[in-house]
């Protein structure tokens, strides 16, 4: 055997043991780094001595937030598991449109090619004290870090990530917006400031309290005009729910018959439902009756309120909107404080009659 030889397999890479290598008669350690491989030498042909180097470089990593050790996987960037929980929101979640809106506002600030393993909790304050610079409200910035929290969630399922950073933020204190409650005069404004096309749409939001990708998707097939109900299976908490109608929406919704042949109570031209652009139609009509501060979304918060203040019981309430729990139509339980002193007037003059 040549010298050469000798020399070149004397010096070839020898694996110890995890994390340690030796070349020659010197040790070697090998670890990770915001998933990038770092191999360093101990300059020293001590196996114990190297594995006291390797604990020492795993603990100033750890204390550093940087240390991920990986087993022979590359490193992970945000962009990938953002990429993939938006893959599984597409398929499994009715929010997978509300999803790529807070995904584009995580990524702008991010970057594509940040590494999992560079999100720390110092990073996302510093997000969200830039939300907050933008006049962004807490309630929004909240949606946006349990974004980001339930993908790296997504991603420890699928073994991708060993840490999820979001889980130590503490949310932002949320506070109800008040209910803007419109008069008679208002609302009378409000609808014949709406476009032909456009007016039984607003009329539908006030008549049911159904959420505007509800009515968006109402096909003819949800319509029973004669039992006077609307059936909708494809609700936001996939359960099915029956919505009782009045005389005075199945008159609009039989107008509405006349005007398009399709499958949807409400599209355009070419028998496809309409889309992002009811929220500028909304906005123009809201502009042309002189209201402010005043989304499509009300109107189901609208529709509650008188209800209530019809004497309309908070569970029959709950059941034709649709919540889950009696506590998020709690909020409308102010209003009917007028009715029931009425009630208890009208109890006062019972017993006082029977007293006579």
């Amino acid at each position: 055997m040549s010298d050469a030889v000798a020399v070149k397999q004397k010096r070839k890479w020898t694996r110890i043991e995890r994390g340690i290598y030796r070349r020659g008669n010197v040790y070697y350690i090998l670890y990770f780094v915001n998933g990038i491989r770092k191999c360093e030498s101990t300059h020293c042909s001590n196996i114990n001595y190297a594995r006291d180097i390797l604990g020492k470089r795993k603990i100033q990593l750890r204390e550093q937030g940087e240390f991920n050790i990986r087993k022979n996987k590359k490193a992970i960037q945000l962009s990938e598991i953002v990429s993939d929980f938006l893959e599984y929101s597409k398929n499994n979640k009715k929010t997978y449109i509300r999803d790529t809106q807070l995904a584009r506002h995580i990524l702008s600030f991010f970057g594509n090619s940040k590494y999992v393993n560079e999100i720390s909790l110092l990073l996302i304050e510093q997000y969200r004290n830039k939300r907050l610079l933008d006049k962004v409200t807490p309630a929004t910035i909240n949606r946006e870090v349990a974004f980001l929290k339930a993908a790296y969630n997504y991603a420890m399922k699928n073994e991708k990530v060993t840490k999820n950073p979001v889980s130590q933020v503490k949310m932002f204190r949320e506070t109800n917006k008040i209910l803007k409650i419109l008069s008679e005069d208002e609302v009378k404004k409000l609808i014949n400031s709406c476009p032909k096309h456009f007016k039984p749409i607003v009329i539908t939001a006030l008549l049911t309290g159904m959420r505007k990708s509800e009515i968006l998707n109402l096909t003819w097939e949800n319509i029973d005009l004669q039992n006077k109900t609307i059936q909708l299976s494809n609700t936001k908490n996939g359960k099915i729910r029956n919505i009782p109608i009045c005389d005075e929406l199945c008159l609009t919704l039989m107008e509405c018959k006349k005007w398009t042949d399709g499958k949807f109570v409400f599209c355009n031209s070419d028998k496809k439902p309409y889309s992002t652009h009811i929220r500028t139609m909304f906005l123009r009509a809201c502009e042309k009756a002189g209201i402010t501060d005043f989304r499509f979304h009300d109107l189901r918060h609208l529709a509650a309120s008188f209800l209530v203040m019809a004497g309309v019981d908070i569970l029959t309430v709950m059941e034709i909107l649709g919540h889950q729990s009696v506590r998020m139509t709690q909020r409308y339980a102010h209003l009917s404080a007028p009715h029931k002193q009425s009630a208890v007037e009208k109890l006062g003059n019972k017993i006082n009659n029977i007293l006579k």
